[in-house]
């Protein structure tokens, strides 16, 4: 399985939980939604979201077994248990959504933010799957590892941190957007390059601005969990890197970091911020500006 196949196998999996979501959300949408009315949704939509939820987590271990194949043909197999959850789980992840769906005058828009943020809910399992495998996998090689073709050995333009080189094989995880317009977050986390090594198990529940900052600061411990903030929506997927020299979504990656240097150079802060957003943008516009001349050269 590749990366495509992967991405492709996922949406799936996202558009038949979004038409069961959907399906049901809308039913309440002007009723003057009470706290019981939500429980039962929430009840109702459980074992729906746990079943894409459990799809999630063994396509993500589908993909990294087929990575970890191409790459290490003979290292013996990782055994990596799936993402959980529970129901009260699913209670706060939603809870978020309920306010805006239990008004009288709930617009549509309300219903959609219910079906995207189950969808953030279903692609977390596999996200977690994923960064767990990357984490905890260190296969031992029977020598030193050389920086040479199909080694771990990161690229120039990616160092690896104190500590994260040991006579195994070093194994990394990092962000790759799918969506065809990705807002400047993903693309400050996809800029940001493979992450080697463990990280905290804790997540980031910062601002923008805040992972902005932390990337200028160099702040890595930090960097690491926004790293695992996943905004409702969110595209991206997690892929894992067993060679820093090829990996899905490398050309993205630095395509993004340089995008970031050279439109936050001399920046920090808010004004970073909205620079190198401002560039994303342009970027979009300028995309579909040219758009209509390559069709008509085409034709």
């Amino acid at each position: 399985m590749n990366f495509d196949e992967y991405a492709e196998a996922q949406r799936q999996i996202d558009i038949q939980t979004a038409a069961t979501v959907y399906l049901a959300a809308s039913q309440y949408q002007g009723t003057d939604m009470s706290v019981l009315d939500w429980e039962l949704l929430l009840r109702l939509l459980y074992p729906t979201i746990e079943r894409a939820r459990r799809r999630s987590a063994e396509l993500a271990r589908q993909f990294y077994d087929s990575e970890r194949q191409r790459h290490l043909p003979t290292a013996p197999p990782h055994d990596i248990p799936l993402a959980g959850y529970r129901l009260d789980w699913f209670r706060r992840d939603m809870e978020p959504e309920r306010r805006a769906l239990s008004q009288e005058d709930a617009p549509r828009e309300a219903v959609d933010a219910v079906v995207l943020r189950a969808l953030k809910v279903t692609e977390g399992a596999g996200r977690q799957t994923l960064i767990h495998a990357a984490e905890t996998d260190r296969p031992q090689l029977e020598q030193e590892p050389e920086a040479e073709s199909g080694s771990p050995v990161p690229a120039p333009e990616v160092e690896l941190r104190p500590g994260e080189r040991s006579r195994g094989r070093v194994i990394g995880w990092a962000r790759v957007t799918t969506g065809p317009e990705p807002c400047g977050f993903c693309q400050m986390m996809v800029s940001r390059g493979p992450l080697y090594g463990s990280a905290p198990k804790a997540g980031f529940h910062g601002r923008d601005r805040t992972a902005i900052q932390l990337f200028d600061d160099g702040d890595d411990k930090r960097m690491r969990l926004a790293m695992r903030k996943w905004h409702t929506g969110c595209r991206c997927k997690v892929v894992p890197v067993f060679d820093a020299q090829t990996w899905p979504g490398r050309d993205e990656y630095l395509a993004a970091k340089k995008l970031w240097r050279t439109s936050t150079k001399g920046k920090s802060g808010q004004d970073a911020v909205n620079a190198f957003r401002r560039a994303v943008e342009d970027g979009y516009r300028r995309l579909e500006r040219d758009r209509p001349a390559e069709l008509t050269a085409a034709a």
